[in-house]
């Protein structure tokens, strides 16, 4: 399990805990600034859930290719939607991942990554903006809970950029 999310850790903790196990920031997609996907109600509640709007997948001759869309977010905006193209290139362990946000420009938009720390040697990420601009990884201190109460340090992948598009391609070392 080279890419993972957070797990589940405990469900009564305190509040920073619990809104990083539940909430977006530990899941491999994106953020628009400090925002969950969907706004956190009490205990177990989340309103404005995240709807798949579209998904496809495809293969073509060097490649297979999804494509997905949902709406999330709109308990900011209703007519924001998250876009996720991923490539993966035939008998290679390379990712293409286009990630864009539609319908806002008005927050940063941040890619997230969780890498298990055993394979992370392994793993080569680049990513860039819309316009070609290389975009820097800051390593972030975060949790893995691999099993219900245990909590362990971790750390994971945020690129950011003020643009509307962020495209990565994830290579592992064979």
């Amino acid at each position: 399990n080279i890419l993972r999310d957070g797990g589940s850790f405990l469900y009564n903790s305190e509040p920073a805990i619990l809104k990083y196990f539940m909430g977006t920031r530990s899941h491999n997609t994106v953020m628009l600034g400090d925002f969950d996907q969907m706004l956190k109600g009490p205990r177990f509640t989340w309103f404005d859930w995240s709807q798949s709007i579209e998904a496809s997948l495809k293969q073509c001759d060097g490649h297979i290719e999804f494509q997905g869309s949902i709406s999330a977010f709109t308990y900011i905006d209703k007519k924001i939607r998250h876009r996720r193209k991923v490539t993966k290139v035939k008998g290679i362990p390379r990712w293409l991942i286009e990630d864009e946000i539609i319908g806002t420009k008005e927050f940063e938009m941040n890619q997230l990554w969780h890498f298990n720390p055993d394979s992370a040697d392994l793993v080569t990420i680049k990513a860039h903006d819309e316009t070609g601009m290389s975009l820097e990884k800051n390593i972030i201190k975060g949790w893995y809970s691999s099993y219900y109460g245990v909590k362990e340090k971790s750390e994971y992948y945020i690129y950011t950029t003020v643009k509307r598009k962020i495209i990565t391609q994830i290579e592992i070392a064979e």
